[in-house]
């Protein structure tokens, strides 16, 4: 008899654990594509018909689509549905809307999970063509008078077109082609607006913080997707497109930080010491954490920064007033020159290739070549205030104070010129994309 009611209880407890488990969905989501076809190519900015059956025993509760790369890293937006159904057709045209893609193998990659949480994933290898780069038109920042700064475009007839004026100071001015921004910066009593081409008017602004007679903003660099601004109150801020804030260096006792670049894994800054105008400061940053490496003083006046590779930095300036050409390394923390440059100011530089860089000074512009070590007067007896490499053509164009002026590359002859009244400022090329 105990032995029967020992089997009995065994009986019903395997009948309930049999029960549960029938409860339990354990099946995962099966996931069917009928479009696109395998290995198929598409051109970036296009949309691709993605088509695919998703069933389960029980009901699906979501379904993500998006676009990844051969390291199954997200490169757009992911689509979500929520059938609530056990079976769903998928049928969807999934828009290539980053222009910034670059052609090579991706994966179309569809995600399911049911009401249980069982989930499923499935890619679908496919190609992508870039789109090419195209240069389309040359931005001006003005000063108007002492109270308005403005922006026009130069389109490759010469045709101006107003874009913005505003009540500002000015302390900088950069371009972001990824996003089609013009970001221009007050510096005392101005705000920093970016003002959008495709949509003609502004995206975003960060108001300035006005005390007189100390600037607000003092520079700002694109770095990748982001525009790191600097703040005379010591810190640097990196700001999106959409203007919000995603990155933030600190301040530094007793200094205002100016130019930036990265390379590598670091970040160097070109610091003021407020006290000492004619001092200045190069810090080092570990780029990924912001944390201070190395510091090196130096009285050189930066102009600009070129990165020559992870370890080293061109660095153009001036040191009371005579221009230099120097060199950065982060090993020896030091400055050391590249060549010395004639006597007097160097007002911009561009680059033309790894070694070949274009060096607006007030005596004229000249091309330095590293490899040969060459130095050249090319364009003598100019007043350019700016000068940018126009890479697609192979053309240089030039800001004086009322004039912008375009050469081709390597002739250095005048291709055209044409006036300007207000006083320029600044000088973006703009592209279709960075």
């Amino acid at each position: 008899m105990k032995d029967f009611r020992i089997f009995l209880l065994f009986f019903v407890f395997c009948i309930l654990i049999s029960s549960c488990k029938k409860d339990e969905d354990i099946s995962y989501p099966t996931i069917v594509f009928s479009a696109p076809g395998g290995n198929q190519t598409f051109n970036v900015l296009s949309s691709i018909n993605i088509r695919a059956n998703i069933s389960d025993d029980s009901k699906i509760s979501i379904i993500e689509v998006n676009l990844v790369d051969e390291n199954l890293i997200p490169v757009l937006s992911s689509v979500s549905i929520s059938p609530n159904t056990s079976n769903y057709d998928l049928n969807i045209d999934y828009s290539i809307s980053n222009i910034t893609l670059k052609s090579g193998t991706y994966f179309v990659h569809i995600y399911a999970a049911d009401e249980f949480g069982n989930n499923k994933h499935k890619y679908l290898q496919i190609s992508l063509n870039a789109i090419p780069k195209k240069f389309k038109f040359v931005t001006l920042v003005n000063y108007v008078n002492s109270n308005t700064i403005g922006a026009i475009k130069i389109d490759s007839l010469n045709n101006i077109v107003n874009l913005f004026s505003a009540v500002s100071d000015y302390s900088a001015s950069e371009s972001n082609c990824n996003s089609q921004q013009l970001l221009v910066a007050g510096k005392i009593f101005g705000d920093l607006n970016a003002f959008g081409f495709n949509t003609n008017q502004y995206c975003w602004t960060e108001p300035v913080v006005s005390s007189p007679p100390f600037a607000y903003f003092t520079n700002m660099k694109r770095i990748g997707e982001n525009i790191y601004v600097s703040f005379f109150e010591g810190d640097i801020r990196a700001f999106n497109s959409s203007g919000a804030q995603v990155e933030s260096v600190n301040p530094i006792a007793g200094m205002y930080p100016m130019k930036v670049i990265q390379f590598g894994n670091y970040l160097l800054v070109d610091y003021y010491f407020k006290a000492a105008p004619n001092y200045f400061n190069l810090v080092l940053f570990t780029f990924s954490t912001f944390s201070i490496s190395q510091q090196l003083q130096t009285d050189m006046q930066i102009v600009d920064f070129f990165e020559k590779d992870n370890e080293n930095v061109y660095v153009f300036g001036n040191t009371a007033g005579q221009a230099e050409f120097k060199r950065y390394n982060v090993q020896n923390n030091a400055l050391s020159t590249v060549i010395n440059l004639p006597v007097g100011k160097m007002n911009s530089v561009t680059q033309i290739s790894s070694d070949d860089f274009l060096i607006a000074h007030e005596t004229g512009v000249f091309l330095y070549s590293i490899s040969t070590n060459l130095f050249t007067n090319v364009i003598p007896l100019t007043n350019a205030k700016k000068i940018k490499f126009e890479e697609l053509n192979s053309e240089i164009y030039i800001a004086e104070p009322h004039k912008l002026s375009k050469y081709n590359y390597p002739g250095f002859g005048l291709i055209n010129s044409i006036n300007i009244t207000d006083s320029i400022l600044d000088l973006h090329l703009i592209y279709n994309k960075n």
